[in-house]
């Protein structure tokens, strides 16, 4: 990303995102969490101070979540591009836990 991105960029984006229901005010924390990995990529300090305020356990869960998730490319990139509904939803919930990502198909 170019340029620099700040706590209150991340604060609009959220509200955007709300006001066009992409997800509900009480999804607003890890959303947040979501929105800076997004712009800066899997750098852990800045994530955590660009997503505040948020809880150091919740941090660490959605951190975790995503590692588990394979989210975290090894050039710290994040394997998602934008705020597109359905991608940026299933990331939502891969952070919170609700789902669990599969990067191949299980074939029985």
């Amino acid at each position: 990303m170019k340029g620099y991105v700040c706590q209150a960029d991340i604060l609009r984006i959220d509200e955007k995102l709300q006001k066009a229901r992409l997800y509900e005010k009480k999804e607003s924390e890890v959303a947040r969490f979501c929105l800076s990995c997004l712009l800066v990529g899997a750098k852990k300090s800045t994530v955590k101070i660009l997503s505040q305020p948020i809880g150091e356990e919740n941090f660490q869960k959605y951190w975790q979540n995503l590692q588990r998730n394979h989210y975290f490319a090894e050039d710290k990139k994040i394997d998602i591009e934008s705020t597109e509904n359905v991608p940026f939803l299933l990331m939502i919930n891969c952070a919170s836990g609700i789902l669990e990502r599969k990067l191949e198909a299980q074939i029985k």
